[in-house]
């Protein structure tokens, strides 16, 4: 009955003329209105841009292979034509408004929100750059407010190249950022542009975001309004649940940040996640702890077809070759579970700067089968997992197989450690593809000075870290298994001596393993904010401990010159990268740009290599 009242006690306030206008549609898909255009023969306004843009409406549930969406692909989509609503207010409804029902006012406020979302995966590289897998955490953001009844847009930069905010955002969007260390100027460039065009709301994510949400949130002209701070669904859909009739100043949402100086700190570093582990002890004692946040099921379909074919496309032309059937090929990110089992809770690779890896967690075996069930119905036939270290997760494996999963191929990541003293698991993780496994596997080094000193990369105190990673390629290479490793150029105490130990190390797992070697990545060691190494920046005992490695010193005012005066940057300048080599290494960065060229020339001659992937980042000088 009380819903009844609200159309009636609008009616009584208002008398509405509609009047349909032939010469405007309904709404311009979210792009260039040069595609938009009058089809005389069918009097109906034609969409056409959806063969350049990645935009999808929350309407669509349809999979790319289904006959309407390819049609609107080749044809247009038809677009509705626009109303024209006009409202005339009765004579006395200014003296009666105090009376107006809340429920009505609540009406009207839902009716001038504007309900799209625009998500860009934001990049610092001008050119565009082909990659072969899809932003999941994008999509995962996308499915949740598609679901909250959100028309959701998206524009990835590694994939499309540098987005044209003019012909996307609209005035009362929202537009949210997906923020790594290699986009987080970018991003904020891109976020007062997104202002500048009417944007209602900028939001931001992902870890770079994160790590350096206060930081964000403090930049005086206040570009973003918000930061998601943690990797919950649930704070996801909470935000876009109640940003639809609710001020942004209105919101308490847990591990959505509007302000910094409520922000929670967020880092890798031990006493931060000891703090972490504490609270999530305190809410499983309440029963108040979500195992499942962080899960869903995502909506292949809101990705448009032209951005899986650049996908599939790019991986068949770059990975095609280990594969027997290459042309059927449909890859894609999968999330299977959460967290690292190398940090066992709090201990963390020093050079690490992905959120979550303390916190582990292995969804249920429903949402794995209904998660399998959506990708096989997909035609996806090969998964890379996003875990972070999920080859140690025995609940995972048992779960999978227990369901019946099934797939080509699959790459998970796995440390050396746990490849070399768990055989027995590389057989249960083969048992669940039918053509091929590859491990992703931090390697690091070659010298056990730096695997015990330089990168604290074992999690226990036995053996021999060396010994570890050549007993897991002998593994891999006993299984059939295939290895994707890389490595680090520049932890503490680096000598070219280690360096020359890298080097030889690679060499000889290039010839143990022969074509079930695909890539070796090697990399600078980076320091950024949220990594345990990110303390230098406001430790300086911490910093005479890591020149102490490297049998050097370091003066307070060195220390602040090089680090401690960047402690609130948004990301760390490449003079504070320069610094880490000269005070805590036995190298520079141009040697160690140098042992990379090194690293990629030997893979060059090594048949069966997988090329474009030879680099994670490349330095100023080598850009």
């Amino acid at each position: 009955m009380k819903l009844m009242m609200v159309p009636l006690a609008l009616l009584s306030l208002v008398r509405m003329d509609i009047e349909y206008l032939r010469d405007q549609p309904q709404w311009s898909l979210w792009g260039d209105r040069r595609h938009i255009h009058w089809d005389e023969e069918d009097h109906v306004w034609v969409n056409t841009n959806l063969r350049y843009e990645g935009w999808i409406n929350a309407d669509w549930e349809a999979s790319i292979h289904h006959p309407k969406l390819r049609d609107d692909l080749l044809h247009g989509e038809r677009v509705p034509v626009k109303k024209r609503i006009i409202v005339v207010f009765r004579n006395d409804f200014w003296r009666r408004q105090d009376d107006l029902p809340a429920v009505a006012a609540a009406f009207f406020a839902e009716q001038r929100s504007r309900r799209r979302l625009l998500l860009i995966n934001v990049e610092q590289f001008s050119e565009q750059h082909e990659r072969a897998w899809p932003h999941l955490g994008m999509l995962t953001v996308g499915t949740v407010a598609h679901e909250e009844g959100w028309d959701v847009g998206f524009w990835d930069e590694l994939i499309q190249g540098p987005v044209a905010l003019e012909n996307l955002v609209e005035p009362g969007d929202v537009v949210g950022l997906s923020l790594v260390v290699t986009g987080m100027e970018r991003g904020v460039e891109l976020a007062r542009q997104a202002k500048a065009l009417g944007a209602r709301h900028v939001i931001a994510g992902n870890d770079a975001a994160i790590f350096r949400a206060k930081q964000l949130l403090r930049i005086p002209d206040r570009p973003i309004d918000a930061v998601f701070t943690s990797n919950s669904t649930t704070a996801v859909r909470l935000f876009f649940r109640e940003i639809q009739s609710k001020d942004l100043r209105e919101i308490e949402i847990q591990d959505v940040a509007t302000d910094a100086d409520q922000a929670e700190t967020r880092s890798n570093e031990r006493s931060v996640l000891r703090l972490d582990l504490a609270r999530e002890k305190n809410l499983r004692r309440a029963h108040a702890f979500d195992p499942m946040d962080g899960f869903t099921i995502p909506n292949l379909a809101l990705y448009s077809p032209e951005y899986w074919e650049r996908i599939w496309t790019f991986y068949r032309s770059a990975y095609g070759h280990k594969h027997a059937d290459p042309a059927n090929l449909r890859n894609a990110t999968i999330h299977l579970a959460q967290g690292c089992t190398r940090t066992r809770g709090t201990d963390v690779c020093t050079y690490c700067t992905i959120y979550g890896v303390g916190d582990i967690r292995v969804p249920d075996e429903e949402y794995l089968a209904r998660l399998a069930e959506r990708y096989q119905a997909f035609g996806i036939n090969y998964l890379y997992n996003v875990t972070d270290s999920a080859f140690e997760m025995r609940p995972l494996a048992s779960r999978l197989r227990a369901i019946g999963f099934r797939t080509n191929g699959l790459i998970i990541y796995g440390r050396a450690q746990g490849l070399a003293a768990q055989r027995a698991l590389l057989d249960d993780w083969m048992g669940l593809v039918s053509e091929r496994l590859l491990i992703n596997c931090g390697m690091d080094s070659g010298d056990d000075g730096m695997l015990h000193q330089g990168i604290l990369k074992s999690s226990s105190s036995r053996g021999s870290r060396v010994g570890e990673n050549r007993q897991a390629v002998r593994n891999l290479r006993d299984s059939g298994a295939h290895l994707h490793a890389s490595l680090i150029f520049g932890s503490p105490g680096e000598t070219v001596e280690s360096c020359e130990r890298t080097l030889e190390f690679t060499q000889w797992f290039a010839d143990t393993l022969g074509p079930q070697l695909d890539l070796v990545e090697s990399d600078l060691y980076w320091l950024n904010f949220g990594s345990p190494a990110g303390r230098v920046f406001r430790d300086y005992d911490y910093a005479r401990e890591l020149a102490a490695r490297a049998g050097k010193d370091i003066s307070p005012e060195d220390w602040r010159r090089d680090f401690g005066q960047h402690a609130e940057a948004l990301s760390v300048p490449w003079s504070a990268q320069q610094a880490w080599y000269r005070r805590f290494t036995r190298i520079d960065d141009e040697t160690a740009a140098e042992y990379r060229r090194r690293v990629v020339e030997l893979m060059n001659r090594h048949p069966g290599r997988i090329k474009g992937r030879e680099y994670a980042f490349k330095s100023p000088h080598e850009t």
